[in-house]
C-alpha cells in the first residue's frame, strides 16, 4: 500500500484508469486514491475478496486497494472463480501473506499460491522488464484484473 500511495503523490494528475464503456471515464490517481481513502475502516487483518467483472473494473481496483490499506490477505476473484466459502477450513501459513492467487484448475481443483509483499513486487517487476512496459506505453487489458496474468500486468 506504501508503493501504492507514493504513486498517488508522484502521480496524482494523470491518468490512472480508463473505465470502459459508452463514457471512458477517466480517473487519475488522485481520484482513485481519494475513493480507497472515503471507503471505511474495516477489522483488518482477515482475507479480503475482490470481484472482478464487467462494468465494475473501478470498483475492482478500489476493493483491491482497501485491503492493502487494511493489511488483509487480498483473494481476487473472478465472476468464473470459486465462491469464498471453498477457501474456508483450509490451513495455511498467514505470517506475511497478502496475497492469494487461485489457479485454474484446468488439471484437478483449483487451488491457491501464497504470495508475500516481496514476492508480488517482484513478479510486477520482471513482468515489466520482460514485456519491456513503459508509462509512454499504457498497458490495455483483456483478461480480468483477478486472473493472475491480469492483476500482475496492471499492478
Amino acid at each position: 500500500y506504501r508503493g501504492w500511495l507514493d504513486t498517488v503523490t508522484h502521480h496524482a494528475g494523470e491518468t490512472a484508469v480508463v473505465e470502459p464503456g459508452v463514457d471512458g471515464r477517466r480517473w487519475t490517481f488522485r481520484e482513485l486514491g481519494d475513493a480507497v481513502e472515503k471507503r471505511p475502516v474495516g477489522d483488518g487483518g482477515g482475507i479480503a475478496f475482490a470481484r472482478w467483472e464487467m462494468g465494475r473494473e473501478v470498483e475492482f481496483l478500489i476493493e483491491v486497494l482497501v485491503a492493502w490499506r487494511e493489511g488483509a490477505i487480498l483473494c481476487p476473484l473472478d465472476t468464473q472463480g470459486c465462491p469464498p466459502k471453498q477457501i474456508f477450513g483450509q490451513e495455511f501459513p498467514r505470517s506475511g501473506i497478502v496475497h492469494m492467487k487461485m489457479t485454474s484448475g484446468s488439471t484437478g481443483d483449483p487451488k491457491f499460491v501464497l504470495f508475500t509483499a516481496a514476492q508480488l513486487k517482484a513478479e510486477v517487476e520482471n513482468i515489466v522488464s520482460t514485456m519491456s512496459l513503459e508509462r509512454e506505453s499504457p498497458n490495455v487489458s483483456a483478461i480480468s484484473l483477478a486472473h493472475s496474468d491480469g492483476m500482475s500486468n496492471l499492478d
